[in-house]
């Protein structure tokens, strides 16, 4: 009994030495965990890629789908694309980590307990690839509370001088237990008993031959049910009853809802609609509806039996006005509002349509990529495919021009004009050449026209091979199917009498979709020659990257690229030149070094609040050739007929000229 109470006595006496040793062990890992916490608190989240920022600019209402589906631009911008948790595992406070650490076995039950160990020590944490810590999960407690900035001069508290124990006790010799008793000879059983001989259970029964059951008996022949009886001739009913015309029943009531049977109808059930209608829950299918609280407002109705959608943005503060429109082409989207930039009214294109007064019209497609008319084949045979039977976007397109048109309050139909970018560029060419009647300007950003005779080839194969040939091989049917009849491609831009088309083709030297890499072919320079030839207002606008790097160029729009949008096409009256010169000394007073901060000096002069205050200057005027040269210079800019922007009558329509190779 007395030496249980002593073996008790020790294990308190170590049990409190070692209590006492975790204690002091936690306060030296708590004072480097608050170490770390303290730096952790202020570490941001950074793109590591300068350029994330002008990537998220250039592509708009895409960039998110971009940063979802690549992991280089997840990884280097982290800001930009809203991933700033980070998914790379290594320390990233490796010094404070390794301090922490050094902390004996602290360190493992911290990373236990600490979250921001755990993001921040991922590496010393054990935590890269395999499971979590284990232990009881641990709750979820929201955001953690800012503690604002550690108050200045505030001593650490100091902990003392480290006790000491002395010297270790001395426990004496080993008591000696004397020597193991024996248990004697291990006792024999004896003999294993004998069972006896096995048991012979005779020869096996045998059950004699199967008998036998006889011959199959036989039925005999079918028998035979007689000549199918006859009707005689089929009785007629006469003429079917005319009911006359169903009843019309006059326009819902306005916020009534719309009365069923079935109060949870299957999806399937859904109607499509029969002519153009406003979207509601009911009749969208796959398209989005806009907010018409902001002025965005989808229209649905079906073709074929797809459902096909656009969205108009008109803006709130010109509701009562009669607008020009600007029909914006963008297929990748699949008909997605945030392709179409048709979300917000905070966004440039929106916000530059209610300064200078004009609509706009998202059109896209549930396939990913427009149809070209005559399968991507144009030639002066069929130099415009523009027939319904050449593309259902044709059909598609003519709807919205009808809804135009007969919207004459909303909409001026002989003032529309086509925009994009890539695809999405000649898809607006091909719009405005079909629906010349309707359209007077087309920008097109980073392609022109594509032709036989050039030196490389577009992404899609077009002019060298048919759409169906590079549908079912890709871009191997360049060599095995090549297109023998493709001349030009998307249209070529025949001469109309009535009115030249205003076409301002865009794009960069190092455009090597646009632009070949081995000559000075170009689409653009292509489509340039072509509208001179057929005697329309051609505007090219051709850039090259800054020398000192800043602007890149390559396949994108050019700096500040809604306002040479604007300028170019004429969306609203010019700048006078008074305004002009006190602009111009605004953006050289306000740029840097670089062509870049030259392009930023423009858009803070350009801002509605600073152009009021210019000399000579409303924040309403379009600005002109000279003005925009301010943002970035072309190297190139080549005008058919010697206009730029708003054209009021415009020169005399000449006859046709001698190059022209065809008339619509």
């Amino acid at each position: 009994m007395k030496c249980f109470i002593f073996l008790i006595s020790c294990l308190l006496f170590i049990g409190g030495r070692c209590a006492d040793f975790l204690e002091e062990l936690e306060d030296e890992v708590l004072e480097a965990v608050v170490d770390l916490e303290e730096t952790l608190e202020d570490a941001g989240c950074a793109d590591k890629n300068p350029n994330c920022d002008k990537f998220r600019k250039k592509e708009d209402g895409m960039w998110m789908e971009i940063c979802s589906k690549s992991k280089w631009i997840q990884d280097n911008c982290q800001q930009s694309c809203q991933t700033c948790s980070g998914s790379s595992c290594v320390d990233k406070q490796a010094d404070q980590c390794k301090k922490a650490k050094s902390m004996h076995g602290g360190f493992d039950a911290a990373c236990k307990k600490k979250k921001f160990l755990q993001d921040a020590c991922q590496k010393s944490c054990n935590m890269c690839g395999g499971p979590q810590p284990s232990g009881r999960p641990r709750p979820t407690w929201g955001p953690k509370p800012s503690r604002g900035p550690r108050p200045s001069g505030r001593p650490r508290p100091t902990w003392g001088p480290k006790p000491t124990w002395g010297p270790k006790p001395s426990w004496g010799p080993r008591p000696s237990w004397g020597p193991r008793p024996s248990w004697g000879p291990r006792p024999s059983w004896g003999p294993r008993p004998s069972w006896g001989p096995r048991p012979s259970w005779g020869p096996r029964p045998t059950w004699g031959p199967r008998p036998s059951w006889g011959p199959r008996p036989t039925w005999g022949p079918k028998p035979s049910w007689g000549p199918r009886p006859s009707w005689g001739p089929r009785p007629t009913w006469g003429p079917r009853p005319s009911w006359g015309p169903r009843p019309s029943r006059g326009p819902r009531p306005s916020g009534k809802p719309n009365p069923t049977n079935n109060p949870h109808p299957k999806p399937s059930s859904q109607p499509k609609p029969t002519g153009v209608e406003e979207c509601n829950s009911r009749n969208k299918g796959h398209c989005e509806c806009g907010n018409t609280a902001e002025g965005f407002t989808t229209y649905v109705f079906t073709i074929d039996g797809q459902t096909r959608c656009f969205t108009v943005f008109r803006p709130n503060s010109r509701a009562n006005e009669i607008l020009p429109v600007v029909i914006t082409s963008q297929c990748y989207g699949k008909d997605r509002l945030g392709s179409i930039q048709m979300t917000s009214t905070r966004i440039d294109v929106n916000q530059a349509a209610e300064r200078y007064g004009y609509a706009r019209i998202g059109v896209s497609t549930p396939d990913g990529g427009w149809e070209f008319g005559n399968d991507g084949v144009v030639n002066m045979k069929k130099p415009m495919p523009c027939s319904a039977s050449d593309s259902k976007d044709i059909v598609y397109l003519q709807t919205i021009f009808k809804f135009i048109e007969s919207n004459s309050n909303m909409f001026n139909a002989k003032k529309v004009y086509t925009e994009g970018f890539s695809q999405n560029s000649m898809f607006s060419a091909y719009i405005g050449f079909c629906f010349s009647d309707n359209v007077v300007g087309v920008w097109q950003g980073g392609s022109g026209l594509a032709w036989k005779g050039m030196d490389w080839s577009l992404p899609g194969g077009q002019v060298h091979c048919t759409r169906s040939a590079f549908d079912q091989m890709g871009r191997r049917c360049m060599d095995q199917s090549p297109c023998k009849d493709c001349s030009y491609w998307p249209i070529y831009p025949c001469y109309n009498k009535k009115k030249p088309m205003i076409d301002c083709v865009m794009e960069y030297t190092n455009d090597y979709i646009s632009t070949s890499r081995q000559s000075d072919q170009s689409t653009g320079k292509e489509m340039s020659t072509a509208l001179t030839n057929e005697g329309h207002d051609s505007r090219l606008l051709r850039f090259s990257p800054s020398k000192d790097g800043s602007i890149r160029g390559g396949h994108s729009a050019p700096q500040n690229k809604v306002f040479w949008k604007v300028g170019c096409l004429g969306l609203a009256a010019p700048c006078n030149n008074k305004c002009e010169s006190s602009f111009v000394k605004c953006v050289s007073s306000g740029s840097g070094s670089t062509a870049s901060s030259q392009a930023q000096s423009f858009k803070n002069c350009i801002d509605e609040s600073s152009m009021n205050k210019l000399d000579g200057c409303t924040s309403t005027c379009a600005p002109t050739l000279d003005m925009l040269k301010a943002s970035e210079t072309p190297t190139e800019v080549k005008l058919s007929l010697g206009q730029f922007g708003a054209v009021n009558g415009g020169k005399p329509r000449g006859g046709r000229p001698a190059t022209s190779q065809c008339e619509q």
